[in-house]
């Protein structure tokens, strides 16, 4: 059976301290069909850059715990020492962004096809309502390449934790097979995939429904999560966990 993996699989499993029951390294990933940078958004005038929420305490909106709305700003706000104020009980992206667009706060962190369905007039030139100003991931989102990202801010002792939430990028939005399925099985998947991925009609269709396509093969999905596993520390890990619980 074919199932859409959780981007947020790695950081849970790594974080969580128990209730985990797999591990992501035994998945046999197909492919991702977007890779889903994570952009750090913030009304226009209250910050121009991420380094002014050093000195200007702003109130970031999240849908609350284990949500990525949650962990990753404070996460940054630790390694970066920000003076923001998480504000959680929002009934996700959709009501948060709404209570940004009400001013009753200053920004939120989504995937930048969750700001781009839901307001894309925000970022229009010369008419921002709205502007990113850090990204977490791999390499720069090709729709935001001038934000800054993260890992490029951090000090190299917390390059690894930075690396560990990149995971949620790297995911995105594709499919993956439970272990166990023979290696046939995922060789024809991951071709009928990649395939599918290129062909005119289904980009049409795509487009018409406002979902890019930013692929990322099964191998290489695989590949970039044992490769954090394997190499992230306990230090690293306890680390993160504290900076999560200290929001």
């Amino acid at each position: 059976m074919l199932f859409m993996p959780p981007d947020t699989m790695v950081v849970t499993q790594l974080l969580e301290q128990s209730g985990i029951l797999y591990d992501a390294r035994k998945f046999h990933y197909i492919g991702t069909a977007d890779q889903q940078n994570t952009i750090w958004v913030v009304r226009k005038g209250v910050a121009e850059s991420i380094q002014d929420l050093k000195s200007k305490e702003v109130f970031i909106g999240n849908s609350g715990k284990g949500s990525t709305s949650l962990t990753i700003p404070s996460v940054v706000k630790g390694l970066l020492d920000l003076k923001v104020r998480l504000i959680s009980g929002f009934e996700g992206s959709r009501d948060t962004i709404h209570a940004i667009e009400r001013k009753e706060i200053d920004g939120a962190v989504f995937a930048w096809q969750v700001w781009k369905q839901a307001v894309p007039r925000w970022f229009e030139k010369e008419r921002e309502f709205a502007i990113p100003i850090l990204q977490v991931g791999v390499k720069p989102d090709p729709a935001a390449p001038s934000v800054p990202m993260l890992r490029a801010l951090v000090a190299d002792d917390d390059l690894p934790i930075v690396d560990l939430f990149a995971t949620i990028g790297v995911i995105g939005r594709g499919l993956a097979f439970p272990p166990g399925v023979p290696p046939d099985y995922v060789g024809v998947l991951r071709e009928g995939f990649t395939t599918m991925l290129k062909d005119p009609e289904f980009l049409a269709e795509a487009g018409k429904m406002q979902l890019r396509v930013l692929p990322e093969t099964g191998d290489d999905v695989a590949r970039a999560i044992a490769e954090t596993i394997n190499n992230v520390s306990a230090m690293a890990i306890d680390k993160a966990r504290s900076l999560i619980q200290a929001r």
